[in-house]
């Protein structure tokens, strides 16, 4: 019997498989290894806790029916390669070497291991996993298993719940579902399309696309709790209001939308190790005249709303991303995240803190595309906590970063002990603690909730085949709302229907796009290019939808196949057309057996036309 994902495992099977040149998500530490235990002993320890917790011997391919899958492999002992090393920062190294080559969830087992010696004796053990494996508290597990193997401790703990009995409970959790993706479709629909109005893609910048600095502040964490207690929340809702308030002041944008990170571990999980905590989207409205408190407490009730519908079939939340994206007229943007983790063993185990740490360290950020735009990551270790930021180098330069961090450090400490703080309107707030300002371009206009770049969809309109000139006008429509009008002349005769495809793939490969509200298709540009004159000029000929091509007929055959014989519509998206999230990665598996490439999941699973996406299509090499 097939077994599918559960849902959170969902969610980084598909980051896996969105972008062909995106490696999983992993998890890379290095425990200590208790003293007088062999390598041998060490070896022996790894295979037992394979056997005792399923998914560290856990695949992911399609099945049968090209729907992913979990399939459990039989024990077997690791490979454990050894390493001699002097310091920490050797260590630290070695982790790092081991993370480095890509783990492909579908045929590789989800955990790699070094033994790290020195002097000839064991003294850390490498670990690597698949994120998709594991998550903060199955680390906490697996170290407490490992110390208890290594010692002749007795384990008492059973194991819980398998992922394999969990996917079949959610199977049947229809009301669960249904409810959280009715959250899921109203945050859509009010977070802003694009936050940032300065997002620039950098793909090609190689390993310039992102910073990440660590800052940790002296009896931080116990401030954070004293303010908590008085204002009768956890800390967790304190961190994210204040990361709410910096996002708002960032974007200059009252409406924050971010996913905050939620556990998803009823008692029955509370032993299980495996992937089992999810991206939650949280959103808020933080106008400027908030005072801090009241924006606390809004940040508060989002919280909960979101941490209620945690827990969702990503799958299926995915297809609705596409559905709403396409009702705004572009892509939905969704880059921004927080994670809040508290943990007793991190700084004990997990890593060597023999050597003192800087207060503010620039970091490795690890990532080389262009999925967050910025990320806000408490990590808590007996009491000190330290505040991680990582941020798009077109979002955020490094000074601005520093001062993020620092702003947010010392806005925390000081709302701990001066409740005046309180009181402080969100404008006046930013001000006197220093956060950045937003970074905005002339060419970016306010509207639908977030900012679109006028020029870029100019040039995106101008690059389309056979268009001559275009001008994109911001206009005020009635009842407050803003329209967006193009006028597009060509030789040629136009389809507005194109012209659509055209935008949702640019929109695709950068921030800051949409469709126009309405099209002004005209044979000659006007001489004075006003928005008067552009609907004064007499109209083009109207296009003819062109005979479907020999690639877009490729296509649809391969949606179709696996899609029960289904002919979709050129004209619709993949999921408008009826395709499911779970089986994109079957279509583009048919598409390589008939020896064509040129798609990624993440192309199927967008707003852009079959009959456009098929266009992209070439044979394999």
């Amino acid at each position: 019997m097939s077994v599918p994902l559960t849902w959170s495992q969902q969610s980084y099977w598909y980051t896996h498989q969105v972008r062909p040149d995106r490696d999983s998500s992993k998890v890379a530490t290095s425990w200590a290894v208790p003293q007088g235990a062999g390598a041998e002993a060490v070896a022996h320890a790894l295979t037992e806790l394979a056997r005792r917790h399923a998914s560290l011997r856990t695949t992911f391919p399609l099945d049968s029916t090209g729907v992913p899958s979990q399939v459990v492999h039989p024990p077997r002992p690791p490979e454990l390669p050894s390493y001699e090393a002097a310091d920490a920062r050797e260590v630290r190294r070695l982790t790092a070497e081991l993370a480095r080559p890509p783990m492909n969830p579908q045929t590789d087992l989800p955990v790699r291991a070094a033994l790290v010696t020195r002097d000839g004796r064991p003294e850390r053990l490498i670990v690597v996993f698949n994120h998709i494996a594991v998550d903060g508290l199955s680390m906490e597990i697996l170290w407490q298993d490992f110390s208890a193997l290594l010692t002749g401790s007795p384990i008492n703990r059973p194991t819980g719940r398998s992922m394999v009995e969990q996917a079949q409970v959610e199977a049947s959790s229809a009301q669960e579902a249904r409810r959280a993706l009715k959250h899921w479709d109203e945050f859509l629909r009010a977070v802003p399309c694009t936050p940032f109005a300065n997002f620039r893609a950098l793909a090609s910048a190689g390993t310039a696309t992102y910073r990440k600095a660590h800052l940790v502040v002296d009896g931080l964490h116990e401030a954070v709790c004293r303010l908590a207690r008085r204002r009768r929340v956890v800390p967790s809702i304190v961190y994210l209001s204040v990361f709410s308030v910096v996002v708002a002041r960032l974007t200059g944008n009252p409406f924050v939308g971010l996913f905050a990170s939620f556990g998803a571990r009823p008692p029955e999980l509370e032993n299980t190790v495996g992937c089992l905590f999810q991206r939650s989207p949280f959103c808020v409205e933080l106008p400027p005249s908030l005072r801090m408190v009241e924006a606390l407490h809004r940040t508060r009730d989002a919280y909960l709303t979101a941490w209620e519908h945690s827990h969702h079939p990503y799958a299926n939340a995915r297809e609705q991303q596409v559905r709403a994206g396409a009702e705004r007229g572009g892509e939905i943007r969704l880059g921004i995240t927080y994670t809040y983790y508290d943990s007793e063993l991190i700084g004990e185990v997990w890593y060597d803190t023999s050597t003192p740490q800087p207060r503010l360290v620039w970091v490795d950020p690890g990532k080389r595309d262009d999925e967050a735009d910025l990320r806000f990551n408490v990590r808590v270790n007996r009491g000190e906590a330290t505040l991680i930021g990582l941020a798009h180098r077109s979002v955020l330069g490094a000074g601005d970063l520093a001062a993020l961090l620092t702003a947010t450090a010392r806005l925390l400490s000081e709302w701990a002990t001066d409740q005046d703080v309180d009181l402080l309107d969100l404008t006046t707030l930013a001000s006197s603690y220093g956060l950045p300002a937003p970074v905005t371009e002339p060419s970016w206009t306010y509207l639908d909730r977030g900012w679109i770049d006028l020029s870029g969809l100019r040039a995106a309109l101008e690059a389309v085949p056979g268009v001559d000139a275009a001008d994109v006008f911001d206009v005020a429509a009635t009842a407050g709302r803003h329209e967006l009008v193009a006028g597009v002349t060509s030789a040629q005769s136009l389809r507005e229907a194109d012209l659509r495809a055209h935008i949702r793939a640019a929109a695709r490969r950068r921030g800051g796009l949409r469709e126009p509200d309405l099209f002004l298709l005209r044979h000659q540009v006007p001489a004075v290019r006003t928005l008067e004159r552009w609907q004064d000029a007499p109209p083009a000929r109207a296009g003819t939808a062109p005979s479907p091509s020999e690639k877009v007929t490729v296509l649809r055959a391969a949606v179709g196949k696996c899609h029960g014989g289904a002919d979709p519509d050129p004209a619709l998206s993949y999921v408008h057309g009826g395709g499911r999230a779970a089986l994109a990665a079957a279509v583009l598996a048919e598409l390589r057996r008939q020896n064509w490439a040129g798609l990624t999941v993440d192309d199927l699973l967008s707003t852009v036309p079959l009959g456009h996406l098929g266009t992209s299509l070439r044979p394999a090499s």
